[in-house]
């Protein structure tokens, strides 16, 4: 079984790190949802993470109670 967090990784593909660059995609959103694919694309392109990267950072945020889905969107389940 996969580790989500490794050791021998860089701290920029850490799902903590880019779970924070998904975080900040729904912040700036006007209804506080993204949709899956649209922030996928982002991630992918502008900072060239994997998907397998993009996928633990979506369990991760999900796991400690951030993000819920609703397909296909992701949504910020807490907000300031």
């Amino acid at each position: 079984m996969a580790n989500i967090f490794t050791k021998d990784e860089l701290l920029t593909n850490s799902p903590a790190y880019v779970g924070g660059k998904i975080l900040s995609l729904l912040e700036n959103s006007e209804t506080g949802e993204v949709s899956i694919f649209e922030a996928a694309e982002n991630l992918i392109k502008s900072n060239s993470y994997s998907v397998k990267s993009i996928y633990c950072a979506m369990i991760f945020l999900y796991s400690v109670d951030l993000l819920e889905f609703k397909d296909p969107y992701l949504v910020l389940k807490c907000s300031n």
